[in-house]
């Protein structure tokens, strides 16, 4: 049996055993695959583009816009912008959620924007909330 050390960054070191396959929960391990699964994995993470949207952002868009809305915490405010990116991306225009709700305690506009700026930006396309 050989054995092949891969160290890797910040990471514990990686023991890959090259030896005959050996049989798992009934199932014969193919070493060739999984030594492929397994390196293909950080390669995707490594290459996948960074997320815009999140919600520290939608806060501080928010914030930094005026927006009101009101809340025990950041968390319900969360859960309202999270709430119209469904409604878009169910179909909704913005103008069609404003239209539904008529009589809200807050910006309804402030909010659709901002969560479109920052928790949904795939439905910007949709239309920009009327002022």
């Amino acid at each position: 049996m050989r054995r092949l050390d891969l160290p890797l960054p910040g990471v514990c070191l990686l023991v890959l055993c090259l030896c005959a396959p050996r049989s798992v929960y009934g199932r014969t391990i193919n070493i060739k695959r999984w030594s492929a699964t397994v390196l293909m994995i950080p390669a995707a993470l490594a290459t996948a583009a960074p997320a815009h949207a999140d919600a520290d952002s939608y806060i501080r868009y928010l914030n930094d816009h005026g927006t009101f809305v009101p809340g025990i915490n950041d968390a319900v405010r969360i859960s309202r912008g999270s709430q119209v990116c469904t409604s878009l991306h169910n179909g909704m225009t913005p103008q069609q959620i404003i239209d539904a709700n008529p009589i809200v305690y807050f910006d309804l506009r402030g909010v659709i924007d901002a969560a479109q700026h920052e928790l949904c930006p795939d439905t910007l396309g949709k239309g920009a909330p009327t002022p």
